[in-house]
């Protein structure tokens, strides 16, 4: 049950991150992050972020599992591909690095 608390905090944490310059913002696609807005952000939320993401990923493979060491790799790949390609969708970098 913990996890699934963490990842609905996660979830929630998300879009304030990413929408804090943009109040005026009441929907947030998610398909539509650049590379470049998940890496300016600090630490912790960059982070959480990333999480998201992974659960976005996870959520639309209707997967209950997954391997954390694997989606430690897959963010390793993710962020070096967002640092190249920093307009790059951010879910689609995140899906090929898997």
């Amino acid at each position: 049950m913990k996890k699934y608390a963490l990842v609905l905090l996660l979830a929630a944490a998300l879009p304030g991150a990413i929408m804090a310059d943009h109040h005026e913002a009441k929907k947030v696609d998610v398909e539509n992050y650049t590379c470049k807005e998940i890496m300016i952000l600090d630490g912790s939320d960059r982070e959480i972020a990333i999480a998201f993401l992974h659960g976005y990923l996870i959520g639309k493979s209707k997967l209950s599992e997954y391997d954390p060491q694997k989606k430690g790799e897959e963010t390793d790949k993710f962020i070096d591909s967002c640092l190249d390609h920093p307009t790059a969708k951010a879910i689609k970098v995140l899906a090929d690095s898997a």
